[in-house]
């Protein structure tokens, strides 16, 4: 599976914070599944930091670097193609950084994991929790 996580994924996994569904953490502990992160967890993750909302060893840049430097999960950025289809999104959320990543998954085929219960209405879309 090609399964796009939600920010407060790879922090429940990260802490082994026990509101991360069982089904989520053996999707992201098999090495049959290819996990994607998208630039703008880690944007909405620093704009919490910096907000003092979001507190964890080693911060955001621990983070990147356990998931993305380290080679675990691959770092989706911001393209276009996600852009474009922003618009045509239903309103089911208002969180920017949540449509965002609706949009990405929908044009990259990806399973979105998220615990987000309005994520989970959009049509279209691939989820699991």
């Amino acid at each position: 599976m090609n399964l796009l996580l939600d920010a407060h994924c790879l922090v429940w996994f990260r802490i082994g914070n026990s509101c991360l569904s069982t089904v989520v953490r053996e999707a992201m502990e098999s090495d049959q599944n290819r996990l994607v992160v998208s630039i703008a967890s880690f944007w909405e993750l620093s704009i919490k930091e910096s907000l003092g909302r979001f507190r964890c060893e080693g911060g955001v840049d621990g983070i990147y670097r356990e998931w993305i430097q380290d080679g675990v999960a691959e770092l989706l950025p911001i393209e276009w193609r996600h852009l474009s289809i922003l618009g045509d999104l239903p309103w089911i959320h208002r969180d920017p950084f949540d449509r965002l990543l609706v949009a990405q998954a929908r044009r990259e085929d990806l399973t979105l994991a998220t615990n987000d219960q309005n994520i989970h209405r959009y049509p279209e879309l691939k989820t699991i929790w």
